[in-house]
């Protein structure tokens, strides 16, 4: 087999990652212009980077003001020491530091923008930063694959476990959220870890720890992916390893770690902690069918394939190949599984489908490729590959919805929003577009038509709720209070649990009851 029949798998990956890049490019989706640091979660992972390298302290007030418009942040308490809090890892500042510092390095040589390591070309960098970990990613998890399954087999699980899934989206997120980059240093451990399976050196325990460290440095929670190394760890009772090698292990993780818990210490005055305070997780109240299946965000409704991945686990339990892994990854998945649908904000609000689970892809492609493995016998690979697309169709149509706001991003979606109108896009497009003129018609004080332009809307398709929510605003505008209660309502029967459209109803409800007291 020549060289280049050996990557061939490789280069069909890359030339997918490109061609995604090249037409949301096109479609103005990917760009510099949008590539900026947006939202709570996003300024707290970036701040670390100018407070660290350019500040060299670990006081966040700068940063925060220049960087969140709506000045949540510094409204937030401060720490027991007196700090601007961060409930955020470092491990992906860090990650992306090398293009950070290729970026103040250019515009310190170049001048061509302000060298404060907060403007827009310190921001790009940290993107550029997160799509070169995805397509890293991408090829490593085709690599993780192939350890277990023929090249063929482990090339299709990889292309639509990764297309197919959230994965996707967050190669070029709409923010600064590192999830790819978490999801290549669990890859990263959980290849060397199988990989090396047979070698009982020091230097691997070491190496094992220091991979398991950073992936531990990039989302807390991934050191549970450490438990993948457990049936060779209890080899200790069997004495077939020696206690040393679990020591360096522990010690290089530590050690790796260490960065964070510096961090705890200088802000809340603990080496462990959980920064975002006790209410942050709810271990009584697991929210495991919803996390599963809820429209809002739900891993399985939203990205089905990561339904096969995980029922996949089973047949793969069948063969001898994958027995072990697939017995350890399905015990990982329940232990994600639980600590995600722990935390208060179960749906991770407006994000693009279950992203904290996008650490478990490693999972989910091998239960994918154990599907395929039992189809190739049967000589239907084929068939089933070709089947198996429509959850990549399913997902790019939902990136569209996401994309064009055709769909909420801070509530469960109604049945329509998330089938039927993936049938009808370009009616939703439509319907939207005049859902927009309407608002701008009304901000520039252009009733009559902004009145005409919701009534286009409904007649387009009536199931929306932001039609109504406008035109309850229009009438609420127009002093027309009965009128917007009532387009108010019919906006919550729609989209229940619409958090602007309850703001909207009840500030109108109580300027109502004032007026007739």
């Amino acid at each position: 087999m020549s060289v280049y029949q050996r990557v061939f798998p490789e280069i069909l990956l890359v030339a997918f990652f490109l061609l995604h890049t090249f037409f949301f490019s096109l479609a103005g989706i990917i760009s510099p212009g949008r590539m900026r640091v947006l939202g709570v979660d996003p300024i707290c992972y970036f701040s670390y980077l100018p407070t660290l390298l350019l500040d060299r302290d670990l006081d966040f007030e700068n940063e925060y003001l220049a960087l969140d418009d709506s000045g949540v942040l510094v409204q937030y308490p401060l720490t027991p020491l007196g700090r601007r809090p961060n409930g955020f890892s470092i491990g992906p500042s860090l990650a992306v530091s090398p293009f950070y510092l290729s970026a103040h390095g250019f515009l310190k040589l170049t001048g061509k923008g302000p060298a404060d390591g907060l403007s827009p070309p310190y921001q790009v960098s940290c993107f550029l930063g997160i799509a070169c970990y995805s397509l890293a990613g991408l090829i490593l998890l085709f690599h993780w694959a192939k350890i277990f399954f023929s090249p063929l087999v482990a090339f299709v699980g990889t292309a639509l476990a990764w297309f197919s899934s959230v994965a996707v989206f967050y190669a070029y997120p709409i923010t600064f959220m590192p999830h790819a980059i978490s999801s290549f240093f669990v890859l990263l451990f959980l290849y060397y870890a199988e990989k090396t399976r047979e070698d009982g050196r020091g230097r691997r325990w070491i190496l094992l720890g220091l991979f398991a460290g950073v992936m531990t440095l990039m989302r807390w929670q991934n050191v549970l992916f450490s438990l993948y190394l457990l049936p060779e760890i209890r080899g200790f009772r069997n004495k077939t390893i020696h206690a040393s090698r679990i020591v360096l292990f522990l010690f290089a993780l530590v050690l790796v770690f260490f960065p964070q818990m510096i961090v705890w210490k200088r802000l809340y005055g603990q080496f462990l902690t959980v920064p975002q305070g006790g209410g942050f997780l709810v271990w009584t109240r697991p929210r495991i069918l919803s996390i599963l299946f809820s429209t809002f965000n739900g891993l399985f409704s939203w990205t089905p394939i990561c339904l096969l991945g995980v029922l996949g686990l089973f047949p793969g339990m069948r063969e001898p190949e994958t027995r072990q892994a697939a017995k350890l990854l399905l015990i990982m998945f329940l232990l994600q599984l639980y600590v995600n649908s722990a935390v208060f904000d179960w749906h991770g609000s407006w994000g693009f489908g279950m992203r904290r689970f996008m650490d478990c892809l490693p999972i989910f492609v091998l239960g994918i490729c154990s599907l395929l493995k039992l189809a190739e016998r049967k000589k239907y690979l084929l068939l089933l590959s070709l089947g198996l697309c429509l959850f990549a169709l399913w997902n790019y149509l939902f990136l569209a919805q996401y994309y064009l706001h055709l769909v909420a991003w801070n509530r469960p979606l109604t049945f329509h929003e998330m089938v039927t109108d993936k049938l009808h896009l370009y009616a939703s497009m439509e319907r939207r577009s005049l859902v927009n003129t309407a608002r701008v018609s009304a901000e520039q004080g252009h009733l009559d038509d902004a009145d005409k332009a919701t009534l286009l809307a409904q007649e387009i398709d009536p199931n929306h709720a932001d039609i109504y929510f406008t035109a309850g605003r229009i009438a609420a505008s127009l002093g027309e209070t009965e009128r917007a209660l009532a387009f108010y309502k019919e906006a919550l029967r729609l989209g229940p649990g619409d958090r602007d459209v309850m703001r909207a109803l009840t500030a109108l409800r109580l300027q109502r009851d004032g007026l007739h007291k």
